[in-house]
């Protein structure tokens, strides 16, 4: 029996186009993921996959079609897809479950690999190592910041 490898990536940052668009790096990624997919058994973004994400009820981000259906296609064929949330894509909820089969992890998430513990990055960003980014933490994604920010977004629509 063949051993599939398991990959780690992260810090994508689709939708900000600096240094390169965000397309071409998206083009990128698709290039990659579809050299790595004979011999991919576990697929890890590990954070900030996209600079900013926030999944409203009925409708998600344009864009990013590309690796979006990529991700599905690996579901698909059986390969276990998981995504960690960074600081820049904590405003995912069910999109990426229901609708790509990837399976999506918050803070909290300790997972093994090769029998070493690994923690989810923002567990490591609340932690006491990195104080700033911990004054963030109070407009991290809560029933009650969620709500305001949908909220304002469609006021701004209609501006």
């Amino acid at each position: 029996m063949e051993s599939k490898k398991i990959y780690l990536a992260s810090d994508f940052h689709l939708g900000l186009d600096i240094p390169e668009s965000s397309a071409v790096r998206e083009k990128k990624i698709v290039a990659w993921l579809d050299a790595i997919k004979a011999d991919c058994g576990q697929l890890y973004l590990v954070g900030d996959v996209f600079d900013f994400w926030f999944e409203y009820t009925a409708a998600i981000p344009k864009g990013h079609t590309r690796l979006l259906g990529k991700l599905a296609e690996f579901c698909d064929a059986g390969i276990e897809v998981s995504l960690f949330t960074g600081n820049h894509d904590m405003w995912m909820f069910e999109y990426f479950q229901k609708e790509l089969g990837v399976k999506l992890f918050k803070s909290g998430v300790e997972r093994q690999f090769l029998g070493n513990p690994i923690l989810s990055p923002m567990v490591m960003a609340w932690g006491p190592a990195i104080p700033v980014i911990k004054l963030s933490k109070p407009f991290s994604p809560t029933p009650f910041v969620s709500s305001y920010f949908i909220a304002c977004t469609q006021i701004w629509a209609w501006v």
